[in-house]
């Protein structure tokens, strides 16, 4: 099973706060401080990523979730819905 995209994104701010973030305690400030902010874009990243589909939703386009978006599946899974909806339109 592949994992979804928000579990990912969380796995690699993990490893950003306890392994990268640590090892930079000696580098330069600028160093320090880009490697913060990639941290913090990561972590509103995981926060829209489950309201994408809703506030396209509510502004009146026609979303269909697909993939891991919609659930953690195989790629096959996914290439299925993508054929499958691409025939739609």
């Amino acid at each position: 099973m592949t994992p979804s995209i928000k579990t990912r994104l969380k796995a690699i701010i993990g490893a950003l706060e306890h392994l990268v973030l640590p090892a930079l305690a000696d580098a330069d400030s600028i160093v320090q401080e880009q490697a913060a902010l990639s941290l913090g874009h990561l972590k509103i990243i995981v926060m829209q990523v489950d309201d994408l589909a809703a506030k396209l939703q509510g502004k009146g386009f026609k979303v269909q979730v697909i993939g891991d978006a919609r659930e953690p599946r195989s790629y096959a899974n996914a290439i299925q819905e993508a054929a499958y909806l691409s025939r739609q339109l």
